[in-house]
């Protein structure tokens, strides 16, 4: 077999002073030369949209009313809940002239009494006392509110924020 040797070239001496640097520097130019060259040549792609005042309509789509008066006059109407009913809890508040000062509620409904105000008169009701002046009646009485019957349908009267301010 013959012995080869290789003699180093005299103009690449620089390259083993720098050791095993040469490799990270070079990867290092050629990732950044290709980065200019990437932000340089391209561009981004935009899509051909139309000009934006011509997707823009005059009025608003028309969008359905999910909870019209009717809608909530029918879930309330007194032929469709029970006076049982857990949703009567949510009935809508009542127009009515008077103002709930205080409520006794009990478990058993009958022994339940509110306390109401009108015309500067304070009066007590319970379940199926009628509202003097109105056709209105109590049907249910609940710890912050009484339900009411007017007109064929369930209507609530809260009691005033002032009375819960002052409870103890």
């Amino acid at each position: 077999m013959q012995n080869c040797t290789v003699t180093p070239c005299p103009k690449l001496a620089f390259l083993q002073d720098l050791g095993g640097m040469l490799l990270p520097y070079t990867l290092l130019s050629a990732t950044l030369v290709w980065l200019a060259f990437a932000l340089t040549t391209s561009k981004p792609e935009v899509p051909n949209l139309p000009p934006v005042a011509s997707r823009v309509t005059a009025e608003p789509p028309e969008l359905p009313d999910l909870f019209s008066l009717q809608d909530i006059e029918e879930t309330f109407a007194v032929s469709r809940l029970t006076v049982t009913d857990p949703r009567l809890i949510n009935a809508p508040l009542s127009q009515l002239p008077f103002r709930v000062t205080g409520i006794l509620s009990s478990t058993d409904p009958l022994k339940s009494h509110a306390i109401l105000t009108a015309n500067k008169r304070q009066f007590m009701v319970s379940i199926n006392d009628k509202l003097e002046g109105t056709s209105a009646q109590v049907v249910r009485i609940f710890a912050d509110r009484i339900i009411l019957t007017y007109q064929d349908r369930y209507e609530a009267l809260l009691i005033s924020p002032e009375t819960l301010k002052n409870r103890p």
